[in-house]
């Protein structure tokens, strides 16, 4: 399905087709896309990154981290701390893309893609820069279940200002993400 697919009940059409009605939630997700691949200028690149130390060091901390947090210790909490670390040292990631000028950010507000069986939704760790990774993990694990479980507040999806989506949940080595609009990265 499209990303923010909610499937309704198909209907059947003629030839062996069915349809299945855009509901609200797909018609803003297909919108907004259009958006930021028409309005905001996309580049991207990838590069390979020796992560050796960083699996021993979850692979010794994980147990504790489990027993004294009640959560896991993923891979994702030490990606979004190394991107606040990133734009500290390159601020202008933090912006917004406003056609005939960049609004640079002061607060960094890390927007967290989350697929469910319907939808994408895209809730908010604020101010991340204020967080260690176990900071971090709680905010994803607390997120990504309030988005399975449809419990998504929306200020929980209000004032990103970069978003992280990680596409290796589902088997991907590599992917082309739409930046989410307004942001700039």
């Amino acid at each position: 399905p499209l990303a923010g697919a909610e499937i309704g009940e198909p209907q059947e059409g003629d030839n062996g087709e069915y349809f299945i009605d855009v509901t609200p939630v797909r018609n803003t997700i297909a919108t907004r896309m259009r958006q930021s691949v028409s309005e905001i200028p996309h580049a991207w690149t990838m590069i390979e990154v020796d992560v050796t130390n960083l699996v021993v060091l979850r692979n010794k901390l994980k147990q504790e981290f489990i027993q004294r947090e009640g959560i896991n210790l993923t891979y994702l909490a030490f990606v979004i701390k190394a991107v606040v670390n990133a734009i500290k040292d390159y601020p202008i990631l933090n912006s917004v893309w406003a056609v005939n000028k960049i609004i640079v950010k002061r607060e960094i507000n890390i927007s967290l893609a989350v697929g469910t069986e319907d939808a994408v939704y895209v809730p908010v760790i604020k101010q991340a820069d204020q967080k260690n990774i176990a900071g971090l993990a709680r905010e994803i694990d607390s997120l990504t279940k309030k988005a399975r479980t449809g419990k998504l507040s929306p200020d929980d999806m209000q004032d990103g200002t970069f978003t992280v989506n990680n596409t290796g949940s589902f088997g991907s080595i590599l992917s082309r993400p739409i930046i989410n609009y307004p942001q700039a990265a």
